[in-house]
């Protein structure tokens, strides 16, 4: 019974020794009671996920990140240009109203011409003659001017040149008057020709001033007051010659 006894007691020693080599309580090695026994080591795979977690939530955050810094601030947006079209219409208009201006102040100033040499040297009154020879003069600087004026807008007169009813009936009104300037002589082509002249200047310078109104380029505006001008002279000088003939 002793011998027993004795043969316990040294086992339970030498139990009690094992377990505190493991420092873990209890019976038998590795087995725990509770939270004081041994802590559960985690497997290799649970750690790699575990590791890759915060990773992957890093890398949302950094996605994140990358949709803030793309969505760039509002900018301003610049006023739109007018279509290249609707400038070229415009500039179109306004060549459109020039060269129906400038073509008729041509035509007129050539009537003048022609007008002025047909009488030259047929008059008999000095004052008429000086009239006439001014006339040659100042329309054919004025074509200078004019043919210079067109080369600056680069357009072609020739395509200015209406063939319509009221053109037609101005073409008769001015065969008419070439035709009676070429028959008559004297005194008669003298009266004639001036009051011819002063009805023409008139006239000419009521249209070129209303075409002048109707034109947007200011090129082409100042060219015209200036030829109007000219006009005006003209026709005050007239009256003048005119004046002249009737106290004679």
């Amino acid at each position: 019974m002793k011998k027993s006894f004795s043969f316990l007691a040294a086992f339970l020693v030498a139990l009690g020794f094992a377990n505190a080599q493991t420092d873990q309580p209890g019976f038998y090695p590795g087995f725990t009671y509770g939270d004081g026994g041994k802590q559960e080591q985690p497997k290799e795979d649970d750690q790699q996920k575990d590791e890759q977690l915060p990773k992957k939530e890093e890398q949302k955050d950094d996605s994140k990140q990358d949709d803030k810094s793309s969505e760039q601030p509002k900018q301003e947006q610049p006023k739109k240009e007018e279509p290249k079209e609707e400038r070229t219409n415009e500039e179109q208009t306004k060549q459109h109203e020039a060269g129906h201006a400038l073509a008729k102040l041509q035509k007129v100033n050539n009537i003048e011409i022609e007008f002025a040499q047909l009488v030259l040297d047929r008059v008999q009154n000095a004052s008429v003659r000086e009239y006439a020879q001014m006339m040659i003069d100042h329309h054919t600087k004025a074509n200078s001017e004019l043919e210079l004026f067109v080369q600056k807008l680069g357009i072609q007169l020739d395509e200015y040149q209406p063939q319509t009813p009221s053109e037609h009936k101005e073409q008769e009104k001015v065969l008419a008057i070439r035709e009676k300037l070429t028959k008559l002589s004297g005194s008669e082509l003298d009266r004639f020709y001036i009051n011819s002249q002063i009805k023409m200047h008139k006239k000419v310078w009521l249209m070129m001033r209303a075409k002048r109104s109707k034109i947007k380029d200011a090129d082409c505006r100042e060219f015209l007051a200036k030829q109007l001008k000219v006009i005006k002279e003209h026709y005050v000088e007239g009256k003048k010659v005119r004046k002249a003939l009737k106290s004679r």
